[in-house]
């Protein structure tokens, strides 16, 4: 009887505990959740200087907008008042106050208005600048680099990009260990304030030796002939970050970090070089697949390697697929051909395509040889050799089954766009020309000269674009001698969208293009803007036309079109749905054309 006893004694008090959990679930699911208040309303009043809406800005706790709405928390409502009483004070409003504020609460809609009273105080302004400690540059010298003047109001972001303005200038003299310190001296009297600048030089920097940390496979020569500084000279500060970039660009490395060293003890001038860089794998494969609505379902693939032998030198085999063409190609790059800045391409492909009017088969291959000139703008040389061959020819009232194309093209680049796949700002401007000539054929002869030209303008959250490209063949003979794929089509979503792919310009009796031998399109306009998330809008106008000879060209000729749409900027790119209106329709033509592609329109 005991031992049953002393049994249900330890029973129980290994599962009280349990019994005790389960009494409080229900207790602890029957409390009710916190309720969420939504700010719908917030007034800022006592501004003058400031606009509500750069305050409101500055808050989190301020009403969203359609589907985003803003939760009310009293912790980060403290932290906007302090975000806006550090605005004020950073644009020298010293003695700004948050008077009041007040939250009334609905607790029947679950909404919250937030009111809040300020006090901006007087302005304080900068009455004197003083510079101390430079030697090497006068005061003169480097008072044009400061982005505050005496009389001007005391914001604190002006005095930050000074004392950095000061440091860049000293770096890109070769002053790589100088250093700039700010007092700022105020009276709350007066309401002005002295700024004072210490500067401390120390000596200028030359390179001693380079160190390279992280090298596996690469050769050490492939970073340092990408290197812009040379032993002995001047280490300059844009010299480091170009030498960075270009290890960067070389495509090798996941990062690449330039950097001084510490300075040489018997000489300190001298510093030495620290690269460090991690290197990518240099096996890989890629594979694409996307939809375009000329195109429709579309996939590509691309096996390579990027760095032959540790020399960056790249091999590559891609081929590609969709319901109107396929391909492959195979090439060859050297980005320092014969041990000079000469990037050289070779490539020999292979590919079918159907086109409106008839279906083409084309091989060949095509040399390039390509220099930079600069940070923006290079110049290349193409040399092509092309095979094609026609079928089920509807354009041309010949029937011309072949086509072999041996041609020279010389073409000069300037771009500064900050981003190639989403621009935001910059231009981009192209000019060619190439002289070709037709082999194992009838001689024809004819000239191309190409221009393109876009502009990109950033304005807070809104991008603008515009762009204009032109072509022009010339030859002595008429448009029947120039091979079908090697005139001009214009129409659809890579040129004017509205319309339906390469169905602006000439036509044959049939409706299907015959090509020309001038092109003129003409990106009007187009603006980005935000919506929600990773979801972005789009206005846009195209304008654009070809002729079969110049005499025809006329500005009334061009067809324009006016359309929205949206972009979602989504792990595998850009995806960009339109609609575009036809601004001229014609007689049986459709109002418009939906545009599903991968990518900005230009």
């Amino acid at each position: 009887m005991k031992r049953l006893t002393d049994k249900a004694t330890a029973i129980f008090r290994l599962s009280w505990p349990a019994l005790i959990l389960i009494l409080c679930i229900p207790a602890a699911g029957s409390m009710s959740k916190p309720v969420q208040y939504t700010v719908t309303d917030l007034k800022i009043s006592g501004n003058d200087f400031f606009r509500a809406t750069t305050l409101k800005r500055l808050m989190v706790s301020r009403p969203g907008w359609l589907w985003n709405r803003r939760i009310y928390n009293p912790g980060l409502l403290a932290e906007d008042l302090e975000n806006v009483r550090q605005y004020y004070r950073q644009h020298g409003f010293l003695e700004m106050q948050i008077v009041s504020h007040h939250v009334s609460t609905d607790s029947a809609s679950g909404h919250v208005a937030i009111d809040i009273l300020v006090d901006e105080g007087e302005r304080t302004f900068v009455e004197g600048i003083h510079l101390f400690g430079n030697r090497i540059f006068s005061d003169s010298l480097l008072e044009t680099r400061l982005r505050i003047k005496s009389g001007n109001p005391l914001v604190m972001k002006k005095i930050d990009e000074s004392q950095n303005q000061l440091l860049a200038y000293y770096a890109e003299s070769g002053y790589l260990d100088a250093r700039v310190t700010v007092q700022v001296k105020t009276s709350e009297t007066s309401h002005r304030a002295i700024l004072d600048f210490s500067i401390e030089e120390n000596r200028i920097c030359r390179l001693h030796q380079t160190h390279l940390v992280g090298l596996k496979k690469t050769q050490s020569r492939v970073v340092l002939r990408e290197l812009k500084v040379d032993s002995g000279e001047v280490i300059r500060y844009s010299k480091l970050l170009e030498s960075q970039r270009r290890l960067y660009m070389t495509g090798l490395f996941q990062y690449a970090y330039v950097k001084p060293g510490i300075p040489d003890s018997l000489n300190p001038e001298l510093h030495d070089l620290r690269i460090e860089v991690e290197e990518h794998q240099y096996g890989e494969f890629n594979w694409k697949l996307g939809y375009g609505s000329e195109d429709k379902a579309r996939t590509r693939a691309e096996i390579a390697h990027k760095n032959l032998g540790g020399t960056a030198r790249k091999l590559a085999l891609q081929g590609w697929l969709s319901f109107i063409q396929w391909g492959v190609m195979a090439s060859f790059t050297d980005p320092w051909l014969a041990g000079r800045p000469i990037n050289a391409d070779l490539n020999v492909f292979t590919e079918y395509k159907e086109e409106p009017g008839y279906r083409l088969y084309r091989s060949g291959g095509q040399g390039i040889l390509g220099r930079k000139l600069s940070g923006s703008s290079d110049i290349r040389l193409t040399l092509r050799q092309d095979f094609s061959r026609f079928s089920h020819v509807r354009s041309l009232p010949d029937n011309k089954t072949k086509a072999n194309i041996r041609s020279i093209r010389w073409s000069l680049t300037y771009d500064t766009r900050n981003n190639l796949f989403d621009t935001q700002k910059g231009i981009y401007s192209a000019f060619s020309y190439e002289l070709a000539r037709a082999v194992f054929d009838e001689p024809v002869l004819f000239h191309r000269w190409e221009g393109e030209g876009k502009l990109f303008v950033h304005y807070r959250e809104l991008v603008f674009g515009t762009g204009l490209e032109f072509g022009w063949l010339r030859t002595d003979s008429d448009i029947h001698a120039i091979p079908l794929n090697e005139r001009y089509y214009v129409g659809g979503q890579g040129s004017v969208r509205g319309y339906a792919y390469k169905k602006i310009g000439p036509l044959s009796e049939d409706g299907y293009p015959s090509g020309g031998l001038v092109k003129l399109v003409w990106r009007i306009g187009e603006i980005r803007f935000p919506l929600v998330r990773s979801l972005k809008g789009a206005i846009f106008s195209d304008a654009g036309n070809c002729w079969e000879k110049t005499s025809a060209v006329e500005w009334s000729g061009l067809r324009a079109s006016l359309g929205a749409g949206v972009r979602l900027h989504s792990f595998l790119g850009i995806v960009r749905v339109d609609y575009a209106w036809k601004l001229d329709r014609r007689t049986g033509e459709k109002p418009g054309a939906w545009v599903f592609n991968m990518g900005h329109a230009f």
